[in-house]
């Protein structure tokens, strides 16, 4: 009973503090600027200020926390089932941190500084290819166990496509001209850049984050059918 439980927390915890985080995000309660934030053209790091009010910052790091009940879950669940399984929980551990704090670092580093900021961004990626990868690999294993076998083994499935999703993601083209703004000429005849929509880079980075949390969702919802 324990077991279930704590599947069904690690499926259901995350998803509700991530709406709270996108509730601060979209709304300029944690923001300075009278606008509210687009998905299309705003960076992650721009979704608050952490000087002013920290509020959606701390909703994210709590969201990215509790994915670790996954973790828990899966070690409590499966660590006996065989020594390669160990093996790959612990590196599906490994990259679940790694994933921590890359999007917490893609939510602190500008885009001013263009160089480091693309690379966390590729990094974060990369990151979460190998993650969905490796969790799918996992419940593709495991899911023969499970009375739901079909549909532990369709979701496994979806976590190789949000992998080849990302890879197509990061291999765009156009992020190579990412900071390519558009001339805007108003009604006094004056002109003006803004940002295009969407703006590529800034609305990829918030791809790989929905990605991620879809990703994490489709692990926990195979674990919890594994157990229940």
């Amino acid at each position: 009973m324990i077991n279930v439980e704590l599947a069904q927390f690690a499926l259901i915890i995350p998803p509700v503090v991530f709406l709270f985080y996108l509730l601060f995000s979209w709304s300029g309660l944690t923001t300075s600027k009278p606008e509210k934030l687009s998905f299309l053209t705003g960076f992650p790091y721009e979704a608050y200020e952490r000087k002013k009010n920290s509020v959606g910052f701390y909703a994210l790091i709590v969201f990215l926390a509790s994915e670790a009940l996954l973790n828990v879950s899966m070690f409590v669940n499966y660590s006996d089932t065989s020594a390669d399984i160990i093996g790959l929980l612990v590196l599906s551990a490994t990259l679940t941190v790694t994933m921590f704090f890359l999007i917490i670092r893609i939510h602190t580093l500008t885009a001013s500084r263009e160089r480091i900021h693309l690379t966390r961004f590729y990094l974060m990626g990369l990151g979460l290819f190998l993650l969905a990868s490796l969790n799918g690999l996992i419940f593709l294993n495991l899911s023969k166990m499970s009375e739901k076998e079909t549909a532990v083994f369709v979701l496994s499935i979806m976590q190789f496509v949000i992998s080849l999703t990302v890879v197509f993601i990061l291999v765009n083209p156009r992020l190579r001209n990412w900071a390519q703004l558009e001339k805007v000429v108003g009604e006094d005849g004056g002109s003006s850049l803004k940002r295009p929509k969407p703006f590529v880079l800034a609305f990829s980075e918030w791809l790989i984050i929905f990605l991620s949390v879809l990703a994490w969702f489709l692990a926990g919802l195979c674990n919890y059918l594994i157990i229940s």
